[in-house]
């Protein structure tokens, strides 16, 4: 594959992850909204196996950021997480940012400590609005 052929690859940037069908519909209308394209698992296990199959493209590689769901049936979002860190450190997989997204009440202090200690790269709370989303691509989506 030549640059050009690389730099002209438009490949999903995000991955969604999340068992409720609502939720992965209004983060795909605000991905759309800045001109990019998703992926979408209901699992973590679907999520893992979405990382292999973007590792081993031709063309790009890694999403640049992956919504993770903390609680799906199968496999859940913090195993999921700790199993994609744990690969990203080891370089099998390319680093993604991994942000946990949960309908959980959110303490500032304690749920940054559990969240950052599994893996995950930031964590806000559902629904995520569109301001939200927009901070959240100023911060992570350079």
């Amino acid at each position: 594959m030549t640059k050009e052929q690389k730099v002209n690859c438009k490949c999903p940037k995000f991955l969604i992850v999340d068992d409720d069908l609502t939720n992965i519909k209004v983060l795909k209308r605000y991905v759309k909204s800045i001109n990019e394209s998703s992926e979408e698992a209901l699992n973590g296990q679907q999520a893992i196996k979405a990382v292999e199959e973007k590792n081993r493209s031709s063309c790009c590689t890694s999403f640049k950021i992956i919504f993770m769901d903390i609680n799906m049936p199968i496999m859940d979002g913090v195993e999921a997480t700790k199993f994609l860190k744990n690969q990203m450190e080891k370089n099998i997989y390319p680093f993604s940012y991994i942000l946990a997204v949960t309908a959980a009440q959110l303490s500032e202090n304690s749920s940054d400590n559990a969240f950052t200690r599994v893996g995950f790269d930031g964590f806000f709370q559902k629904p995520i609005t569109k301001k939200v989303f927009m901070d959240i691509i100023s911060t992570y989506y350079k």
